[in-house]
């Protein structure tokens, strides 16, 4: 892109905002600085709608992004060995990707001796991509790429560790699923961790926590919503963040009752 213009943005819940302005030379080169560092996130680089990719932003924050495409995999990135492995991440994500869409072209055609299989490899790209993050993870603890990484793991429920009666009984095993995904649900998110914000993760796994994991009820909800606030108290941005987000959640909840959360939340945070 020699001598065009170009964007340094990133992403905040889920907005996204312009931190700088780029002006490429003509050998397509240019240069960000600053003397304070950039709150840890996801960051794009962005020409217009249709030519922009998105790297992460972690500690290490001085390397160099070459990239001969819009597309984020192929990005080359020296310097920065989060931004780097998350380059990475995207181009297996990408490749696992078109290996599910191809098994599901597959499953179309195939006949009925053929379905187990494919059924089976398609089935066996989730725990590639647990597996993947897990290993990550490993190799990078304690990095907001680690955290970014295993955000969306919610751990199974392991049946074979309950009783024969549970099941064997269909509306028990429900039970106990539910019951788990609510215990487990954050086990991989810190929502207290600021950095979140600086990526569209946050919101979404809200959203799901709050309409489908908690008991669709005010009484069952509220002791969960207020814990919720409470926790992330400390952090100014994620309680503003936050307490709006379950007070439009309460109000605009078709569950019956919900709508007196709404005013709770508005008597306990907001008239107070």
């Amino acid at each position: 892109l020699a001598n065009q213009q170009i964007f340094l943005a990133h992403y905040y819940i889920s907005n996204i905002y312009i931190d700088d302005t780029l002006q490429l030379d003509a050998a397509g080169t240019g240069i960000v600085s600053g003397d304070t560092l950039l709150p840890e996130g996801l960051y794009k680089i962005y020409l217009d709608e249709h030519h922009h990719f998105d790297f992460l932003l972690g500690s290490d924050q001085e390397f160099t992004i070459s990239n001969t495409t819009f597309k984020a995999e192929n990005a080359k990135i020296t310097g920065a060995p989060e931004t780097e492995e998350f380059i990475k991440y995207i181009g297996f994500l990408s490749d696992l990707k078109l290996q599910g869409a191809e098994i599901q072209r597959q499953l179309k055609t195939a006949d009925e001796t053929e379905k187990p299989e494919l059924q089976q490899k398609l089935s066996g790209l989730t725990p590639k991509l647990h597996n993947y993050w897990k290993m990550v993870s490993a190799k990078y603890p304690n990095t907001f790429l680690a955290q970014f990484l295993m955000s969306d793991y919610v751990p199974s429920l392991d049946e074979s560790t309950l009783s024969e009666g549970v099941r064997q009984n269909e509306s028990l095993l429900l039970s106990a699923r539910f019951y788990y995904q609510r215990l487990h649900f954050w086990d991989n998110f810190d929502y207290r961790d600021e950095r979140f914000l600086y990526t569209p993760l946050l919101k979404p796994k809200m959203e799901t926590w709050f309409s489908k994991v908690l008991f669709q009820s005010y009484d069952s909800v509220k002791p969960y919503v207020y814990k919720f606030i409470e926790e992330v108290k400390p952090s100014k941005r994620i309680f503003q963040f936050a307490t709006s987000f379950f007070l439009n959640s309460s109000i605009n909840s078709n569950i019956m009752g919900m709508d007196a959360l709404f005013v709770d939340l508005a008597k306990s945070y907001y008239l107070n």
